[in-house]
């Protein structure tokens, strides 16, 4: 209890914009990884959002199965940390577009939501408990031995 009092007395320690950075992270991670696996497990269950152009025929199934697999992938890139900048643009600019599509409903506008959640991770610094940081952290090390070297 003295921790969570300590916090709210101050609240701008490094530590917490670390966490509130790996909460995002982790949260729009548990997002992707969820609609992911939906995709990938139950296609046919997502099929009606995609625009009409491309659900006609066969085209459907594949597009679904595919989309899930990209939302997998970058979502594990989210939670693991490792170019969190990149996938975080990436599946902005891929919600951005499903709102869009969608338009002004009740899931466009979550999607908005997300892609602004999604785009404050392109702007935010690598938190510590990332793979990222833990590169650029070895890189400046690296740089810093060569320079000590010479």
């Amino acid at each position: 209890m003295a921790n969570i009092i300590q916090y709210f007395k101050n609240p701008n320690k490094e530590w917490n914009s670390d966490l509130a950075i790996v909460f995002l992270r982790w949260g729009m991670a548990a997002v992707l990884l969820y609609f992911g696996i939906s995709q990938i497990f139950a296609p046919t269950n997502w099929t009606g959002y995609l625009p009409q152009l491309l659900s006609q025929g066969s085209l459907g199934v594949p597009i679904i199965l595919f989309n899930g697999a990209i939302e997998i992938f970058f979502g594990l890139m989210l939670a693991f940390g490792f170019y969190t900048r990149i996938a975080a643009l990436l599946m902005a600019l891929h919600l951005l577009g499903i709102t869009v599509s969608i338009g002004f409903t009740a899931t466009g506008v979550r999607d908005f939501g997300l892609t602004i959640a999604l785009l404050s991770l392109v702007l935010l610094k690598a938190d510590k408990y990332g793979v990222d940081y833990k590169l650029s952290k070895n890189k400046h090390q690296t740089k810093k031995h060569k320079v000590s070297n010479t």
